[in-house]
C-alpha cells in the first residue's frame, strides 16, 4: 500500500489541495515507525533533554517551545531538530543521534535516517509534479534543489487544559521550499481559508505537503505559501514530523526560466488553455 500526499498551497488567499500517491511497499510501515520512535526522545528526563547540544540562534537541537518568538499565546510544544544532507556514503543521521543522544539511540537514528532518505526521494517526485503542473521542464525544480539540504523536526505537543491561552505553533508561513508533514491521529494542523481557520484532518497513510516561501518565489508567485498553525488538545498528546526542503544557501534562480514561465502562464490565461510543456 502506498502513501497519499496532499499539496496545500494558496491561490488568491484560498488554500487548494492536490492529491497524488507515492507508491512504495515499505512506506506505511516506515511512517508508523517514525511516529512511534518520537517518544524515545520526548519521554526522556527533562535534564537530559536540556543537555542536548544546541547552538545559539540555530533551530538544531532540543527546544521546549519557541515562546520568545511570539507574544499573544504561549507556544506549547517541544521540538527536536536536526539537519539532513543526501549522502550515500555515511549514515549522517545515525551518527548525529549517537553523538548528541548516546549509543543507545543508534536504532532511533536508523529509523530517522531511512525516513529522511524516503522524504528526500519523495521531494524529488513532488518537484517533478509541480514542474509538470507549471508547464516547465519536468526536471527543472528537481535539479534546482538537488544539491540543497533539509531540516528534520520532530514535534511533541503535550495536552493543555487551558488551550485558549496556548498554541502548538503560532500562525506562520514556512520559509522552506516545501514541507513534508506527517501528522499522527490527533488533530492540530489548521490552515487559514475563507477568513477562518480550518482543520486538516490527519490520516495515518497520508502526508501533507505545504508550499513554502522559497518555492513561491521560485515559481514567481504562481504557487503561494499558505498561512497555517498548530493547536493543542485539551486531553491528548499530539505528535508530528516535519521535513523542510530548502535549496543550497547560495543558489540563484534563473531569471530566464522565470520570464519563460510567466510568458507561458500569460498565454494560457489569455487563451483559456492548459500550460504547454517546455521540453
Amino acid at each position: 500500500m502506498g502513501v497519499l500526499f496532499f499539496i496545500i498551497t494558496s491561490c488568491k488567499n484560498k488554500p487548494t489541495c492536490q492529491q497524488g500517491s507515492f507508491g512504495q511497499t515499505w512506506s506505511t510501515s516506515l511512517l508508523k515507525a517514525a511516529s512511534e520512535e518520537i517518544d524515545s526522545i520526548f519521554k526522556l528526563p527533562l535534564e537530559r533533554k536540556l543537555g542536548i547540544p544546541r547552538k545559539t540562534g540555530l533551530p538544531q537541537g532540543y527546544s521546549g517551545g519557541h515562546a520568545e518568538r511570539f507574544t499573544k499565546n504561549l507556544t506549547w510544544n517541544e521540538t527536536f531538530t536536526f539537519d539532513y544532507y543526501e549522502n550515500d556514503a555515511e549514515p549522517l543521521v545515525v551518527d548525529h543521534f549517537k553523538s548528541v543522544l548516546g549509543q543507545d539511540f543508534e536504532c532511533s537514528g536508523w529509523v530517522y535516517q531511512k525516513y529522511c532518505q524516503a522524504m528526500w526521494k519523495l521531494s524529488g517526485v513532488l518537484f517533478e509534479l509541480l514542474a509538470v503542473c507549471l508547464g516547465v521542464d519536468r526536471k527543472h525544480y528537481k535539479k534546482f534543489f538537488e544539491d540543497g539540504y533539509s531540516i528534520m523536526r520532530l514535534n511533541f505537543y503535550p495536552p493543555c487544559n487551558n488551550s485558549a491561552l496556548t498554541l502548538g505553533t503560532s500562525p506562520h508561513y514556512d520559509p522552506s521550499s516545501i514541507t513534508i508533514l506527517l501528522q499522527e491521529r490527533v488533530e492540530g494542523l489548521e490552515v487559514f481559508s475563507n477568513n477562518k481557520w480550518q482543520t486538516v484532518r490527519p490520516r495515518p497513510d497520508a502526508l501533507v505537503i505545504i508550499i513554502g516561501d522559497t518555492f513561491m518565489a521560485s515559481s514567481n508567485g504562481i504557487y503561494k505559501s499558505c498561512l497555517h498553525r498548530a493547536v493543542v488538545n485539551g486531553e491528548r498528546e499530539r505528535r508530528s514530523l516535519a521535513f523542510f526542503v530548502t535549496p543550497k544557501a547560495d543558489k540563484v534562480a534563473s531569471l530566464k526560466n522565470t520570464i519563460e514561465l510567466m510568458r507561458l502562464l500569460s498565454q494560457a490565461l489569455s487563451t483559456g488553455s492548459r500550460l504547454p510543456k517546455t521540453s
